[in-house]
């Protein structure tokens, strides 16, 4: 994952790449996770291009926010997302189309806010979750499983901060992805070890100190 920051907002909340916007303080730029003031770095030729905060102050969530961002407007633009591959015939895959994209819209009959979300061309709608800090979990995992929604979750914490790349990534490849759906079941505990239970040593042991038992010379 790239080091700088080439994104960030402008004053409309739109966001913009660092060679597009005036140098220094006249960016008029702002951090998408932080919100504090940016100037550009975008006028020499020996390092990158980015953004940094003003004073040097370092936001630790500056990159994943931006990185959030690029991912939402990419399927904005594109209106097409990789599926992953699924053993459950339930769940389509590869490449399909979205339409109706919408970004971080309220849920109000399931209670949840998906990143983005649209209908595929079936009909279905299909939910979409980048995952940069937080893995879908908890309660929002819960009702999507409970419902029956398409949901995939999409791992983008190893992706650098390069539009054209991660559009690559999000249109091109099923890698680093996968269907929300129901947690594995707990191994159910049958009383005794595996190795107790099926290990003939045990067994004649176990018949053994019976018999001696049973004969009361113990």
């Amino acid at each position: 994952m790239g080091a700088f920051l080439t994104y960030a907002l402008n004053k409309g909340g739109a966001l913009v790449h660092v060679d597009d916007v005036p140098k220094g303080a006249n960016c008029a730029c702002h951090c998408p996770h932080c919100n504090a003031p940016l100037y550009a770095k975008n006028a020499g030729t020996q390092r990158e291009h980015h953004f940094a905060h003003a004073h040097e102050h370092e936001c630790e969530g500056a990159y994943e926010s931006s990185l959030h961002l690029l991912a939402k407007e990419i399927l904005q633009e594109t209106g097409t997302i990789m599926l992953p591959e699924s053993d459950d015939s339930h769940f389509p895959t590869g490449s399909v189309r979205i339409h109706n994209v919408e970004i971080e819209k309220w849920d109000d009959q399931y209670g949840i806010k998906p990143d983005a979300e649209g209908i595929m061309d079936n009909g279905e709608r299909l939910l979409i979750e980048f995952y940069v800090s937080h893995k879908v979990d908890g309660k929002k995992r819960q009702i999507i499983v409970d419902n029956n929604l398409k949901c995939i979750e999409i791992d983008i914490n190893y992706q650098a901060l390069d539009k054209a790349e991660l559009k690559k990534f999000l249109t091109g490849t099923d890698k680093e992805r996968k269907w929300i759906g129901p947690m594995p079941p707990h191994p159910k505990s049958n009383g005794e070890s595996f190795s107790y239970g099926r290990n003939p040593m045990y067994e004649k042991t176990r018949d053994i100190l019976k018999e001696i038992f049973d004969e009361g010379t113990i």
